[in-house]
């Protein structure tokens, strides 16, 4: 229902457009009241006249529909989160069960030692990816000014549903036994590889989605990135141990595309908000470091455990020592003062790209 404030008419007859009544709201509005004398303009009156006078325009006369739409905007989030984990739940309960280093029946049963459980070998490696999911990418992430608290609070919502979703899809494709889907801790690093691409992605329209969007995006990611996987690892047969085509590939493009996609001329008139400040490229940096130090298990968790798992973290650790060096050097080469520019990751550009072959049989100067 569209509500207009009609005008008040004065004794001689004129219309003074705006004019606060007695009782009227903000409090102080009959003393605003003397000011807008008939025939007075606008911007004759005084600045704390004006923006209280505008105050009661926008608050007695809303647009039409405006409350509705911004109820069902603040419904939109936490509906959506309601009904994808209600369904998580449900087709956890359905297809989900122990692997049978989990389950405890099929491990007593089997009468093995725990010092053989994947468990203690997988665990971490785990750890330390899960530690870049969420604190690596959430800090790399507030290089911008306007968006530090939404990038960090936004990469925690993300991966806590990629987390569950992708341990679905990942599961009907790779693990699917018996018609249930098994789980255990190598499933959780698949999951958390999933997550880091849509982490990924997320940095490409950083600022321009809200965070309904970003939970339909990291639905459509994570069922294509499921896809895309399968077809590599097991069709095409592809070695891929740092996930430089099934996670950093992917996720680039797929952002860049989500970036296209979402592309409107009014946003270039935000342009100021996409620069950085000193705290925000403080706060990156850490992300950056956090990356940096558990790079060499993110490449080696999902190999093979023993000299391919070992050889593939000791490749990994002297090539970011290498990297790293060199894009010191580079940075001080292009930039025009001679100074070092700390943002954007340095020592991370080339380490995507080296995981399928940190895993070979070669010798560490290679590496290098």
């Amino acid at each position: 229902m569209l509500w207009l404030r009609a005008p008040t008419w004065s004794r001689g007859g004129r219309a003074s457009r705006g004019r606060a009544l007695q009782g009227a709201w903000p409090p102080g509005g009959g003393a605003s009241a003397g000011r807008n004398l008939p025939g007075s303009s606008w911007r004759s009156q005084p600045r704390a006249a004006r923006s209280r006078r505008s105050w009661r325009l926008h608050s007695f006369c809303p647009m039409a529909g405006s409350p509705r739409r911004a109820a069902s905007r603040r419904l939109q989030l936490p509906l959506l989160c309601l009904l994808f984990q209600a369904v998580t739940i449900i087709l956890f309960a359905i297809f989900v069960r122990y692997n049978h280093e989990t389950d405890a029946a099929r491990w007593h049963w089997g009468n093995l030692s725990y010092a053989n459980n994947e468990f203690y070998f997988r665990y971490p490696s785990f750890q330390d990816v899960h530690a870049m999911v969420f604190v690596g990418f959430g800090f790399l992430m507030v290089f911008l000014q306007r968006y530090g608290f939404s990038s960090v609070g936004f990469t925690f919502l993300l991966a806590a549903l990629a987390l569950q979703w992708s341990t679905l899809v990942q599961g009907f494709l790779h693990s699917l036994h018996g018609g249930h889907i098994l789980v255990g801790v190598e499933s959780m690093i698949n999951a958390d590889f999933c997550a880091a691409s849509v982490l990924i992605s997320f940095g490409a329209i950083l600022g321009k989605t809200g965070p309904a969007q970003l939970l339909l995006m990291t639905l459509l990611e994570v069922a294509l990135f499921g896809i895309n996987e399968f077809v590599l690892l097991n069709l095409l047969g592809v070695r891929d141990a740092g996930g430089s085509m099934t996670i950093h590939t992917f996720g680039a493009y797929f952002g860049l595309f989500l970036s296209r996609v979402l592309y409107r001329r009014q946003l270039e008139k935000s342009k100021h908000r996409q620069g950085s400040i000193y705290h925000s490229d403080l706060f990156a940096m850490i992300g950056t470091i956090f990356l940096w130090i558990f790079w060499p298990s993110f490449n080696s968790a999902p190999t093979a455990l023993g000299d391919t798992q070992h050889r593939t973290a000791l490749n990994t650790y002297y090539s970011l020592t290498a990297s790293t060096l060199s894009t010191f050097a580079l940075s001080a080469l292009i930039s025009g003062d001679g100074r070092l520019d700390m943002v954007w990751g340095e020592g991370l550009e080339g380490q995507p790209t080296r995981g399928k072959r940190d895993s070979a049989g070669k010798s560490p100067w290679k590496q290098a």
